[in-house]
């Protein structure tokens, strides 16, 4: 390839006299990006300013980190440059002389002058590639015509870019690891750009989990305004933000003071069990079961829900009790605490949740969605502290904050489980989503129908998409440990390296030697909920290698979903006929087709990743006064369907072995109260006249009992005959 055709059209031939002067600026002023600029800009012609630019980057040296960029179709428009003259262009066949380049994926300055002095740091975010300058940054180099004619450009592109995407949806995605905030676009409901801030946690002792609310609340600041930015970069008006949608980790609680808005203590993440002894406690008055509030909420008693959180901080954290006494403390789960906060905190925050979070805390009764005295009762909670109960998808208030976004609406809020059963789009009775992460989550949507579990499950709400509406339920089984059991070979017994590794090692295991691994590191999740249990590995034999382990920490993951699945089709009586599936471990094709293979069902993966912040941007952009989106005629993504491709036969024989390894993991850990027996969940009736709360025998107990009186009577009849 020739010099020439190296060059963009518009710059000169090169001849004696532009060859480089015998004595070069100091390569110190290259080194800045400056020397050639400094150069060119003293040219009044636009045009020649723009191709001298050119010309000169095309010859500097390699080492010389000076480099121009230019968006073609932009130089194109401002009449520089012929798009067709840089067809020749080939950066990859002499990148050492070229330095100029066509940036790929958004909306370029026409010029950009890479200066590292000047440079933003590159932000953690998708759709933005490079390293950008604003036009403010051109303002001292580029003469002022062009500059205007820039933006000029621009605005007619951020007009185009509206006609484009439609209204846009922001979604604020606060997960256990990490906070994000995505932009949607209505028309495509693709995702335009988001930023990402991890979130650490706090470890204090051994199955205390918690983190800190004000960096909480920092990260969701800082994910908005680097998003925003990145719109700006990309050419997209971030003003064209129609409302915000919340989702949340569930269960995660948090007291502040609200008068000073200063958190009280550290928000107790969900996964904590510091409260065993707590639910031990309550558990052992009266000898009640782990399911006697089960009708009145929907949920065992166990450490996983906020009530006992709630509870513990009141008992052991004296600036709480002052607070409750002096009518100071606020209570919310994560939505709350950001939405308070987002909305003016100490200056007339909004304090509110939803009824999808609402019904994680064991204080909301499920039948009315309004906050229940007799529950708060039971765990010596008061009313005063909680916050409003709203539904899922209306406009609550508007952000009160600095920026762009000061007054846009949020008017969506789902918990994160509820959130991608939305964004999964399962709107029908019988329709189930499973996230695969730390943990794994199941939902099935049983309409408006609550289901009271005999097998397991907790009752939940699924949404409810306006005050006016009638609230959709789900059936839930929450398994603890799925991709944290990884994470524990790799990290613990250091068996991997990394997490991808898996699929290999697991593959290299064959059938032969088959290990059993249950994960109970802190006890059994649905459908057992056993805190006794702890973690088993059965099975081992000298043959035993690495990828053997491996295989049965995926193996065990899709037990669990097994056993959820089975419990779900005995307490609704209508199997599933697939099961759509979201979250990091989805990526894992050889677990996809495990799942399937060991339930017997398709296992269906959309190509969105981002479903759960899709759902939260679903219930914000159909909200009444909103209404980007009607929810009949969002169309389905793409999806990837993985079939069962193993014998009815071989599937059973494998979670028999699995069974066996549940027993096997019980009774390790002395707990107080009522401990459920294995397979025998028990129902309990919630008397609304009466304090007192009765249990419902089984039925050969029922059998028993109306037998014997039977017996009685007759015996009596046939006494008295015979006399």
């Amino acid at each position: 390839m020739s010099d020439e055709n190296l060059k963009p059209s518009g710059s000169k031939e090169k001849n004696e006299s532009d060859d480089p002067p015998d004595n070069p600026p100091d390569q110190d002023e290259c080194d800045q990006g400056v020397c050639y600029i400094k150069e060119a800009e003293e040219k009044d012609d636009s045009k020649t300013f723009i191709t001298d630019i050119l010309d000169k980057a095309t010859n500097i040296e390699e080492s010389a980190p000076s480099r121009v960029n230019f968006d073609e179709n932009l130089l194109s428009k401002l009449g520089l440059v012929e798009s067709k003259d840089l067809e020749n262009i080939n950066t990859d066949e002499d990148a050492s002389k070229l330095k100029a380049y066509i940036p790929k994926g958004y909306i370029d300055s026409a010029i950009m002058v890479l200066d590292p002095d000047i440079i933003p740091e590159k932000q953690e975010s998708t759709s933005v590639e490079d390293e950008s300058i604003s036009l403010s940054m051109l303002s001292s180099i580029v003469p002022s015509e062009i500059l205007e004619k820039m933006s000029e450009i621009f605005a007619e592109e951020k007009q185009d870019t509206a006609l484009k995407y439609g209204p846009l949806i922001g979604a604020i995605d606060e997960g256990t690891s990490s906070t994000r905030f995505l932009v949607f676009a209505s028309k495509t409901a693709e995702v335009l750009t988001y930023h990402q801030v991890p979130i650490p946690s706090i470890v204090p002792q051994e199955g205390w989990f918690e983190q800190d609310p004000i960096l909480i609340l920092h990260a969701v600041k800082e994910t908005i305004k680097v998003t925003c930015d990145n719109l700006d970069k990309l050419n997209i008006d971030a003003g064209e933000i129609a409302a915000i949608g919340i989702t949340n980790q569930r269960e995660t609680t948090i007291l502040w003071d609200r008068e000073t808005g200063l958190p009280l203590y550290n928000a107790i993440v969900w996964m904590d069990t510091r409260t065993n002894t707590t639910v031990d406690e309550i558990l052992k008055y009266g000898l009640r079961s782990q399911y006697f509030l089960q009708q009145a909420c929907g949920l065992p008693v166990s450490t996983y829900f906020s009530a006992l959180k709630i509870k513990w901080l009141m008992d052991n954290v004296p600036a709480v009790k002052t607070a409750v006494d002096e009518e100071r403390c606020l209570f919310g789960t994560v939505d709350t605490w950001i939405i308070w906060n987002l909305t003016g905190g100490i200056n007339g925050g909004v304090h509110i949740t939803d009824v999808t979070n609402a019904s994680r805390t064991m204080l909301m009764n499920i039948e009315t969605l309004k906050w229940d005295q007799k529950l708060c009762d039971v765990f010596g909670i008061p009313m005063n502290i909680l916050p409003e109960i709203r539904s899922s998808s209306e406009i609550y208030a508007c952000l009160f904050m600095e920026g762009i976004l000061d007054g846009v609406p949020i008017s969506g809020i789902l918990g994160d489980q509820q959130a991608a059963l939305v964004g999964e789009m399962c709107f029908k009775n019988a329709q189930a989503k499973c996230t695969y992460g730390t943990g794994c989550f199941i939902l099935y949507n049983t309409g408006q129908r609550r289901v009271i579990s005999s097998h397991g499950l907790l009752t939940t709400v699924a949404y409810q998409f306006g005050p006016k509406t009638q609230p959709i339920y789900a059936l839930e089984g929450s398994v603890a440990i799925a991709g944290i059991s990884i994470k524990w070979l790799r990290d613990n017994l250091e068996i991997l390296k990394d997490a991808a590794e898996s699929t290999e090692l697991a593959q290299s295991a064959g059938t032969e030697g088959e290990v059993v691994f249950v994960p109970a590191f802190s006890g059994l999740y649905a459908p057992y909920w056993r805190q006794d249990a702890r973690s088993v590995i059965c099975g081992l034999t000298e043959e035993t290698k690495p990828g053997h382990l491996v295989k049965a920490a995926l193996e065990a993951v899709c037990f669990q979903v097994r056993d959820v699945l089975e419990a779900m089709t005995l307490d609704c009586s209508m199997p599933l006929n697939k099961l759509l599936v979201d979250g990091g471990m989805t990526v894992n094709d050889y677990l996809m087709q495990m799942q399937s293979d060991y339930t017997g069902i398709p296992v269906v993966r959309p190509t969105l990743t981002e479903t759960t912040s899709f759902g939260a941007a679903i219930a914000a952009g159909i909200a009444e006064g909103i209404a980007v989106w009607e929810l009949d005629k969002i169309l389905p993504v793409p999806c990837d369907t993985f079939q069962p491709q193993i014998s009815e036969d071989l599937r059973n024989i494998k979670f028999s072995k699995w069974k066996m390894g549940i027993e096997r993991s019980l009774g390790w850990i002395k707990t107080g109260g009522v401990v459920n027996e294995i397979n025998l969940p028990r129902m309990v009736e919630w008397d609304e006249n009466k304090s007192e709360e009765r249990i419902v025998a089984a039925a050969p107990a029922g059998l028993f009992l109306i037998g014997a009186a039977a017996i009685i009577v007759l015996s009596e009849y046939f006494r008295r005959s015979i006399r």
